[in-house]
């Protein structure tokens, strides 16, 4: 079981340095899905699903914060995202950002041929160590990069 990226830059604690994981056992659903079930503009029922599906006591200013965020947002990701940070705050927990990060993902693996995955790897082993142990090869044409000898137009 592995990914082919990390997400997020998840810090798991802000300002204490501590996490508040029996918050986090509370927490019922990902806030993007949230976010799609659960119109902000219906303001007593959001704030009362916050409640349900995270625990939390929604503030009247913090429930402003976010339709604030609704009404100036650029972008479909903005209200979830800000909304994913006010969750995730209340557990301490924070984001460096929203996008693929560079961090390593781990990789675990059990039983028959379990010992071809340690280590560092790079995504592009594992399909080939999975075919190699499926009796398989795997191979791909190699092409090689044309050799450039004049300006390079972008």
């Amino acid at each position: 079981m592995t990914s082919d990226h990390e997400t997020g830059g998840l810090s798991t604690s802000t300002t204490t340095y501590m996490l508040e994981v029996e918050k986090l056992r509370k927490f019922k659903a990902n806030t993007d899905w949230f976010i799609s079930k659960h119109p902000i503009e219906e303001k007593e029922k959001f704030i009362a699903a916050v409640k349900e599906f995270y625990d939390i006591d929604m503030t009247e200013e913090e429930y402003a914060q976010l339709l604030n965020v609704k009404k100036t947002a650029k972008s479909v990701y903005d209200l979830p995202n800000a909304f994913g940070r006010y969750v995730s705050s209340k557990a301490l927990l924070g984001w460096t950002t929203f996008d693929h990060t560079g961090d390593p993902v781990p990789i675990f693996a059990f039983g028959p041929g379990a010992e071809h995955f340690t280590g560092w790897l790079d995504n592009t082993d594992v399909p080939r160590i999975i075919a190699r142990l499926m009796g398989y090869p795997l191979t791909y044409p190699i092409q090689k990069e044309p050799i450039i000898t004049g300006p390079v137009l972008y």
